[in-house]
């Protein structure tokens, strides 16, 4: 599993049989260009297991493999809306008498992807004005 340690060669070009390298190994020829995939990918592997918190990123333990979200507020609100939508894939197979708790449930993962993306809620706004501009005392 990567870890936050990558050891790079460089001047792969100047030897003709390259070592056989772990996967926390990298060899690169700046003058060629090889192996400089192989490194951005290895950096892409550790930053994705940093902002997850995964331990191996690229074993699909996340869910979202091509997404890199580096604000924690925006990876907390994501895991609530994805927690909300697998609460309402449970209950939406219950028919009419899960509709009601279903339908919240689709109502919180789209509060937390607004909250993302900066949608502002009418009830946020009256939350506000009540709570920091004392309207009505």
């Amino acid at each position: 599993s990567p870890d936050a340690t990558l050891t790079i060669y460089n001047k792969a070009d100047l030897s003709s049989d390259p070592p056989s390298l772990s996967s926390s190994q990298i060899s690169v020829s700046c003058l060629t260009g090889a192996g400089l995939r192989d490194l951005t990918s290895a950096l892409a592997d550790v930053a994705k297991a940093k902002a997850w918190g995964t331990s191996d990123p690229s074993s699909g333990s996340s869910e979202v493999d091509d997404i890199l979200i580096t604000k924690r507020r925006h990876r907390e609100r994501v895991a609530a809306a994805h927690e909300a939508l697998l609460r309402f894939e449970e209950l939406a197979p219950l028919g009419e008498e899960a509709i009601d708790l279903a339908s919240e449930e689709l109502r919180v993962a789209s509060v937390e992807i607004g909250r993302v993306v900066g949608r502002v809620d009418v009830e946020d706004v009256l939350d506000s004005l009540f709570k920091d501009f004392c309207i009505g005392k």
